[in-house]
């Protein structure tokens, strides 16, 4: 008599997926985007459902499956090491700008002073980012612990889809302060800004080394890292004018100079400060040891601008007591002043692209050209507001420039 065929067995766990069983093989398989693959012998359906369970994804996305050779044993201080080897090579390539590497090792700085370096990536677990949450809130206001929280994110969401650790982080509730948060922090306090009064005494007050850097925050919404990277080829100081590309997000921007911009310039241009890289020797603001305003984990400008804020009793000193409504007064604080008082020239898309903001929806894409006259306007409506009925004693005053 012939030998009766086995019969084929069912698959059992049709409830989370469906496959088949090649009696050939001995094995349970399933087709994913065109290709047949083994996930088990017959007689053990449920291991052969983990182990969908486990590749399965990267099949149905076309990645390659995680392996089990370069899972679960990185540790932090590894893993840090790693993004930052990474990063280092986009910002050789010019993919990322100097600013961005440098908030990269920041961020990688504060996670293993506050976390154990040894720890594996793969058993860390929600109580782990509590730590870091709770650190940050003891250390910076909302709007960096914000940032921090989106940073540690993607660092650990890059391990992940390089395929260093075997499934996705668990963060539990470590997240940065929520809209509402922010927006009932704000309501607490005054107003973020420099009124007329306190720019000019700022400007008189203001050391020779932070002149220039005050009323290009003043003049054009210049913030820390704009300053910092700021390129004696993005001026025109001949012609009056500033037109160049953010190195932060490749944004366009373009602006008038005010006279008092322009002769506060050429003081920094007649003292150059001989930097201590070549690479450097272009920058229009160096430390004084010639060293990039933002070295390693230091912003000297903020330094300077914060000593000169305390003489003004503008921000307590460090270890006074901070007032319940303390204005989170800084340099960055320019800017916004800037761009509050641009608002009312009522021309937000010139406004926009003084800043180096993107001018939003469709309109950032048809509009390709906005002229000079409307950002002299706005610049010339923010002038008026500070500095209406007040003379500056200017050094090499140079005459404003007539639009062409």
């Amino acid at each position: 008599m012939p030998k009766k065929k086995p019969e084929k067995p069912v698959w059992p766990h049709a409830n989370v997926t469906r496959m088949t069983a090649d009696m050939a093989r001995n094995q349970w398989v399933k087709k994913i985007r065109g290709r047949v693959y083994n996930f088990g012998v017959l007689d053990d359906p449920d291991a052969a459902l983990k182990k969908y369970q486990r590749i399965g994804p990267d099949l149905h996305a076309g990645r390659q499956p995680r392996t089990d050779e370069n899972q679960d044993g990185l540790t932090l201080a590894e893993l840090c090491g790693r993004y930052l080897l990474t990063r280092r090579r986009d910002l050789e390539a010019g993919k990322i700008s100097r600013r961005t590497y440098r908030n990269y090792e920041l961020i990688t700085v504060n996670i293993l002073e506050w976390l154990d370096g040894g720890v594996r990536v793969a058993e860390m677990t929600p109580q782990h980012f509590e730590t870091l949450r709770q650190q940050a809130a003891r250390q910076w206001g909302l709007t960096r612990q914000s940032t921090f929280a989106v940073w540690t994110r993607t660092i650990f969401n890059w391990a992940y889809d390089q395929r260093l650790i075997s499934r996705p982080i668990e963060f539990g509730s470590f997240r940065g302060p929520t809209a509402r948060e922010k927006r009932a922090r704000r309501n607490r306090m005054a107003k973020n800004l420099f009124t007329p009064d306190e720019v000019r005494r700022l400007l008189v007050e203001a050391p020779p080394s932070l002149r220039a850097p005050i009323w290009l925050g003043l003049n054009a919404g210049m913030g820390n890292g704009d300053l910092a990277e700021l390129t004696w080829n993005d001026l025109d100081l001949n012609a009056g004018r500033s037109e160049y590309a953010r190195p932060k997000t490749e944004m366009q921007r373009a602006f008038p100079l005010w006279r008092e911009t322009i002769a506060a310039l050429r003081e920094v241009q007649a003292s150059p400060v001989k930097p201590r890289d070549p690479a450097h020797s272009n920058l229009v603001f160096l430390t004084d040891e010639g060293y990039p305003l933002q070295h390693g984990n230091t912003d000297a400008l903020h330094l300077r601008f914060r000593r000169l804020l305390v003489r003004l009793k503008l921000v307590p000193a460090y270890g006074e007591e901070k007032p319940a409504n303390q204005r989170n007064l800084g340099f960055y604080t320019l800017r916004r002043t800037f761009r509050t008082y641009a608002g009312e020239a009522k021309d937000k898309d010139a406004a926009d692209l003084i800043m180096g903001h993107e001018i939003p929806g469709m309109a950032g894409i048809y509009i390709q050209k906005i002229g000079w006259p409307r950002l002299h306007d706005v610049v010339d409506h923010v002038y008026a507001y500070l500095f209406k009925g007040w003379t500056c004693k200017l050094e090499n005053e140079t005459e404003k420039t007539p639009d062409q």
